[in-house]
């Protein structure tokens, strides 16, 4: 259906040649230094360079940062009345000063989390996931700066689908710039949804999460929370099986109970061009003064329920 309405690519969901190269020039995390990716080679980590760029553009702004304030230093409450748990605020009625100490702390554990992660591409393409949060046993080299937030005695393991390595190894070099750029989005928003669950696990100590806030689902999933928080909703490849990536779809963030009430899952096409700035300095200057929410979401074309 979208493919048709989609002829010739008059919607531009594929290619656009309106579109400015990526100029962003962040450095890259530590998080993302090569010795953190258990399995690959030179080769990869070198076509790596654009979406770790762009998820080390996700930890640099204190617009962005503060969505880390409540899953690192957040106190579990209970809601009387639903029994759901949830993290207080720390973030409430903070002064510019006390808030930029809280963010500190974020970089802080951010860092900390650098000599606390693995990153590894999986050999096995059955998986159904983008990518996992786990842990290892492996117990992190802490130092006398790190963070006190981090409780857990284990490293983590972020584990990346096959699909991911296979494009990287295969077709990154062959590939048109717009499907790149489509792969590299998709690669550095996965990688910072699972620095989410990292954070979140480092702090507990284990893989079962809270809401971060009383009015999400009420099933937590810290990375969806943090993709809601930046783009007003969660994007995926509409064919989420090959290892190329074809056009992107966006999804309001909702339960399954409440989506089917309303008649089903909603899913709306995503430009080439809503893709391609989050590349671009210019949308990060934006986001650095005004936060994600300044950013208008993506012009909608075709639905699919």
């Amino acid at each position: 259906l979208v493919s048709t309405a989609n002829r010739n690519d008059r919607f531009h969901l594929l290619n656009d040649p309106s579109i400015p190269k990526p100029d962003i020039d962040t450095a890259i995390h530590p998080i993302f230094r090569a010795s953190n990716f258990a399995n690959a080679s030179p080769r990869i980590y070198r076509n790596l360079q654009q979406a770790l760029r762009l998820a080390s553009t996700f930890l640099k702004y204190d617009s962005v940062l503060e969505w880390f304030v409540a899953p690192l230093m957040g106190l579990p409450l209970v809601d009387l009345h639903s029994r759901k748990t949830y993290l207080s605020d720390p973030l409430a009625y903070t002064t510019k000063a006390e808030r930029r100490k809280l963010i500190g702390r974020v970089r802080r554990a951010l860092q900390c989390l650098s000599h606390s992660v693995q990153f590894q591409f999986l050999t096995n393409s059955d998986v159904k996931f983008y990518a996992r949060t786990t842990f290892r046993e492996a117990r992190p080299v802490h130092k006398a700066t790190c963070t006190q937030h981090f409780r857990s005695p284990r490293s983590v393991l972020i584990e990346l689908r096959k699909q991911y390595y296979d494009f990287l190894h295969n077709h990154y070099e062959s590939s048109d710039p717009c499907e790149v750029l489509r792969h590299d989005f998709c690669l550095g928003v996965a990688l910072v949804h699972e620095i989410c669950h990292a954070v979140g696990v480092m702090r507990r100590n284990n893989l079962s999460e809270p809401c971060i806030r009383l009015d999400h689902l009420d099933q937590p999933e810290f990375g969806y929370a943090w993709e809601n928080f930046m783009f007003g909703g969660i994007i995926n490849p509409f064919d989420q099986v090959s290892s190329t990536v074809s056009f992107l779809m966006r999804k309001v963030w909702s339960d399954d109970k409440t989506a089917y009430a309303a008649g089903g899952k909603e899913w709306s096409t995503v430009p080439m061009s809503y893709i391609a700035q989050w590349f671009q300095k210019r949308t990060w200057e934006i986001v650095a003064l005004r936060g994600p929410t300044a950013i208008p979401p993506p012009i909608v074309r075709v639905k699919l329920r």
